[in-house]
């Protein structure tokens, strides 16, 4: 369970850098 909120977090961070540029 924590290992798939970690993987989810990481992939909406990387969304936010991607929306950012």
């Amino acid at each position: 369970m924590m290992n798939n909120w970690t993987i989810t977090a990481d992939q909406t961070s990387s969304l936010v850098s991607k929306t950012s540029l």
